[in-house]
């Protein structure tokens, strides 16, 4: 915003009264951020992660327990994988078993 041309008193009042309004208000959103700023520390100082992440091992400061839980995503997933190998085996083990036995 550029000064205006103040040529008398009255114009020189209306402008510093317009930059006080812009002041507060830029105090006023000053306060919001800093609002903000201190909920989202509040947050990961008591719960260890912020409001908007799921509570999950993947995001602990311990490494011991991160390792375990990608270790244990792993696991289960593999397992999942195993299941659906292993039925699709006993599925073809079945037809080829059954095409080839015949009473």
């Amino acid at each position: 915003m550029s000064r205006p041309g103040i040529k008398n008193l009255n114009d020189l009042i209306d402008y510093l009264s317009l930059l006080e309004d812009r002041i507060a208000i830029l105090e006023q959103e000053d306060r919001t951020i800093k609002g903000a700023i201190n909920e989202v520390n509040h947050n990961l100082q008591t719960n260890n992660h912020p409001a908007n992440l799921p509570a999950t091992g993947l995001l602990s400061r311990n490494f011991f327990t991160r390792a375990f839980t990608v270790w244990g995503h792993y696991f289960v997933a593999s397992f999942i994988i195993g299941l659906v190998v292993a039925f699709i085996y006993m599925i073809l083990f079945v037809f080829i078993l059954g095409n080839s036995v015949k009473f």
